[in-house]
């Protein structure tokens, strides 16, 4: 994203970032603007940049943009810098090492609208996966690493989930 602002800023481009959209300007059926909290603006092009939302900022428009938000959970497990060396794929999953040695396994995809909580069924799912992936690689190295967090994606705020003691 740091490179698409920098070009869109370089080519001249006006670029608004965090505007809450209240409604669209119309001229008969074109829109010609929108109508935010800090007021109008008007162009003659613009870009729905809303992700998951964008369907819901278009449907004041009478026009229907087939996005819809999708959750996927993640867990990652405290592992020694070196156990995974690339990422590992097995079709639909997939397990890569961050620079610390943490291991991240990723990731469910859900459709349940905005819903961001996190359900053990999909820790169950990628714990199995994590089992599958680096025992394949490394017999036992799953059972031996610790279970730092499950997440909803790769959010800022993440909840954390500790695996109970003995476990």
């Amino acid at each position: 994203m740091r490179a698409l602002r920098e070009t869109l800023l370089n080519e001249g481009i006006p670029l608004r970032e965090e505007l809450e959209i209240t409604g669209f300007l119309r001229q008969g059926r074109r829109i010609t603007g929108v109508r935010a909290a800090a007021g109008a603006l008007r162009g003659g092009r613009g870009v729905v940049a809303y992700g998951a939302w964008s369907s819901r900022l278009a449907a004041g428009t009478g026009t229907k943009i087939p996005v819809e938000p999708v959750r996927g959970q993640i867990i990652e497990f405290d592992a020694p810098p070196g156990l995974v060396q690339r990422i590992l794929y097995n079709g639909k999953h997939y397990l890569f090492a961050r620079r610390t040695g943490q291991i991240v396994v990723s990731s469910t995809r859900e459709r349940v609208g905005f819903d961001r909580s996190l359900t053990h069924s999909a820790l169950t799912e990628l714990m199995q996966v994590a089992q599958e992936l680096l025992t394949s690689r490394a017999p036992g190295s799953a059972a031996a690493t610790p279970l730092v967090r499950a997440a909803p994606g790769f959010r800022r705020r993440l909840p954390l989930y500790r695996r109970p003691a003995g476990n």
